[in-house]
């Protein structure tokens, strides 16, 4: 019985140790498929200036970046996004 026990013990302690890994894998996975599903650049008409007092850092999609003048990240646009930038894809903030 006590074999039985040290043996639960032991495969129990190595699918423990393998967890974080296959978590961390599958996370990677899920970043990785959202980075594919974002839009290019150019099929949004990306520009480096706001347009018509429109840009990034006032869109809900703009994720800021260290600084407020630091290049951030999009929810849905691909790349280094400029906080004074513009697509059509802008939706103000509410």
């Amino acid at each position: 019985m006590e074999k039985d026990q040290n043996m639960s013990r032991a495969n129990l302690l190595a699918k423990l140790a393998v967890a974080p890994l296959a978590i961390g894998a599958f996370a990677a996975l899920k970043i990785e498929e959202a980075d594919a599903a974002k839009t290019a650049k150019s099929a949004v008409q990306y520009v480096t200036h706001p347009v018509g007092g429109k840009q990034c850092s006032a869109c809900r999609f703009f994720k800021a970046g260290k600084t407020a003048k630091a290049a951030g990240q999009c929810s849905i646009v691909d790349g280094s996004i400029a906080p004074n930038a513009y697509c059509v894809a802008f939706a103000a903030k509410s």
